[in-house]
């Protein structure tokens, strides 16, 4: 994969401790500019130095390896699928989605962009979550169908929300009834807090993850992810240092947040492939995942 464009650019111009830190790490001085295509001519190779000295190679090229092993085992796993068939082509778009999450973390990782890699391994250690609920349940084919069916379930709610939201006629909302039980009450009304396991036993994320063994990592990693996802105030303490706040968060945090997002995503090919009978250089991934335990615990994860 090839390295990431300069952002500087593009970043939060107007934050106070931007001069500061810039001028600190590159060395030299920051003069007033008259405008920001000014600004960014200065500015930018002097960001693209800061960041490249936060790098850790370590981390980073254990991170390529692996979007390239999950990419080398993913081509055409459409043809490889040898069982569990109908579930497995259920679930296969979800796996696809993970490759481009992976795709992600990489070069978020490579520009220090804590918020993008956060909410990255955010998604995939929930995908892992309902590819290994799914793969490990007694009956896979029940809950994969259920998640099949429960995109139409979405489309309904959908028209209670936006009005752009495309509409459907009462024989369609009547189908959907039909097909998708679980989710009504007998007027024909959504039930309130139904996810698409139609379970109250497991209708959140959290409950979905203590179901398959995932409760602690949920517990350090993805409940705190919430307070970037949805603007927390205590997200103000990722972006503070010496010189005051500074748009560029402790680059631990994202290396950590890096390697545990991989890692989910590493972690839910190898529940689908053992789900889906494909083939993948199985003693080859079990190491690398354990290499990248081993590089998360040098990492401050304490400080987010």
């Amino acid at each position: 994969m090839g390295a990431v464009a300069p952002c500087g650019e593009a970043l939060g111009l107007c934050l106070d401790g931007l001069r500061l830190r810039i001028a600190g790490a590159t060395g030299g001085s920051m003069k007033p500019h008259a405008n920001w295509t000014e600004f960014a001519t200065d500015v930018g190779p002097r960001f693209s130095s800061y960041l490249q000295s936060l790098k850790r190679g370590e981390i980073e090229s254990w991170l390529h390896r692996t979007f390239w092993l999950f990419s080398f085992v993913h081509e055409g796993i459409g043809s490889k699928i040898s069982k569990n068939k109908e579930a497995a082509r259920i679930l296969q778009p979800l796996l696809t989605e993970v490759h481009d999450i992976l795709r992600g973390i990489v070069h978020s990782q490579e520009a220090v962009l804590l918020a993008a890699t956060v909410l990255q391994a955010r998604t995939a250690f929930e995908i892992h979550c309902t590819i290994k609920f799914i793969a490990g349940s007694r009956e896979p084919m029940k809950y994969a169908d259920r998640f099949r069916r429960y995109a139409d379930v979405e489309r309904f709610s959908y028209q209670t929300g936006s009005a752009k939201a495309p509409k459907l006629n009462d024989a369609q909302k009547e189908d959907i009834r039909k097909r998708c039980p679980e989710w009504f009450k007998a007027d024909g009304s959504l039930r309130s807090r139904m996810n698409w396991t139609a379970e109250q036993d497991t209708d959140s994320i959290k409950k979905i993850a203590a179901a398959v063994g995932l409760l602690d990592p949920y517990l350090r990693g993805y409940a705190i992810s919430s307070k970037i996802t949805h603007g927390s105030p205590m997200g103000k303490n990722l972006y503070m240092g010496e010189g005051g706040m500074f748009f560029v968060a402790n680059p631990l945090l994202c290396n950590s947040q890096a390697v545990i997002g991989a890692g989910d995503c590493l972690a839910a090919m190898v529940e689908f492939c053992e789900f889906a009978g494909v083939q993948m250089p199985q003693e080859e991934v079990l190491k690398h995942l354990v290499d990248g335990k081993s590089l998360g615990g040098l990492l401050n994860e304490e400080e987010f």
